[in-house]
This record gives structure tokens, sequence and C-alpha cells, in this order.
């Protein structure tokens, strides 16, 4: 939701359908129309960027039962030669969609790697097969904080099965691998959903 004073530009998403055409309405319209949401859904789900208009609203919607995030102002559009609300509104859910939120989301590994974006990208024909690097078109933040997790690993849980698999990857003057940020990825996600225990990855939990 983008906010202004006197308008709510939003755009709603249903899952598992796609997208729905931004709408603007009064905020107390709006107000009224997440109450009608939650009647509906059994989670409602938003985002807005606080800006010069603080918490008030994510006070609000939290006090409805609404689970609202705030994040700081950006310019949306970066990159574009078009900006106004209805395309930020759109630009915030997108990126709503994109973080990963909820583990429970993910049925197998495959869709745990495919929301990273860290599957590598191929040039293959006929009996000629090539993995190129990653395609990098999932979530960038996500990403970020996998190759950084990539790299603690080596300093902390050396015991981690992965990290001793690809131990090479870390020798002076090589670089990250991909397989290992992808399979940390793989194991946070069996580690939130009870797929696994800490002990079964060869990991050890900080108190």
């Amino acid at each position: 939701m983008d906010s202004h004073g006197g308008q709510y530009t939003f755009a709603r998403m249903i899952d598992p359908l796609g997208s729905q055409p931004p709408q603007s309405l009064s905020p107390e319209a709006f107000i009224d129309f997440l109450k009608k949401q939650l009647a509906l859904a059994q989670r409602v789900v938003m985002v807005y960027e606080a800006g010069p208009y603080g918490f008030s609203l994510y006070r609000h919607a939290r006090e409805l039962g609404v689970k609202c995030l705030a994040c700081a102002s950006e310019r949306l559009s970066r990159g574009r030669n078009r900006a106004n609300d209805k395309i930020d509104a759109r630009e915030l859910l997108s990126r709503l969609d994109r973080e990963i939120g909820d583990w429970n989301r993910f049925h197998n590994r495959r869709q745990v790697a495919s929301s990273t974006e860290l599957c590598p990208g191929e040039d293959s024909s006929g009996d000629r097969q090539m993995s190129l690097s990653i395609d990098k078109h999932g979530n960038p933040r996500v990403r970020a904080v996998l190759v950084e997790c990539a790299w603690l690993l080596p300093r902390f849980p050396k015991d981690y099965r992965p990290l001793q698999r690809w131990k090479s990857v870390f020798e002076a003057g090589s670089k990250c691998g991909k397989a290992l940020r992808k399979k940390a990825a793989v194991d946070l996600w069996r580690l939130k959903t009870g797929r696994a225990k800490a002990e079964d990855l060869g990991l050890k939990l900080s108190a």
C-alpha cells in the first residue's frame, strides 16, 4: 500500500492467484476494506512505507489482526521513466510476495532453490550441456544474506556436513560455491519447518 494524506493506493494478491489491479481509497474506506478482508481470508498481510506518516497505520492494522510490515521509504520505481502511486503499490506487493516470510509456503527443496534463484543458468543444445552462473532473477536481499551465511559457516559450525563437502571452495584464492549457498537455504527451510534437527545437519545453534 502506498500512503498519502487523503488517499491510500494499494494492490492486492490472493494466494495462489496473481496480483489484481491497484485501487485507491480514502484512509477511512481503506480501514473498512481491511476489515472485510479479515472476514474473508485466513490471514491478511500488508506492507507500506512508513515515511512521514510513521507507524500509526501499522499499530491500527495490528490491532485489527492484520500482519503489517512497515519499511523505509525509497524510490521504488528506480530504473523506470515512470513513477506513480499505482506502480509503487505493485512494486511493494511484488517484494512482499518474494520475501520468504513463512517457510511453510515451500513444499520441497526445489521450491526453496527456485525462490532464491540460486539455480544455475543453462546453455545446452543437443548433446552439449553447459551450466552457467546463477540467473539472479529472484530476491536479491535473500541472496545477499545467503552469500554472507555461506562465508560465515567456516568460522563457526565446522561440523556442518555441506561445509565438509565443499571445503575446497573456501581455500585461499577460491570463491564461495553456489552449491553451498543453495544448500544453506534448503537446510534453513528444513530447520524452520521441522523436517530436520540441527544435530542432523551437523549444526550447533547458539543459545
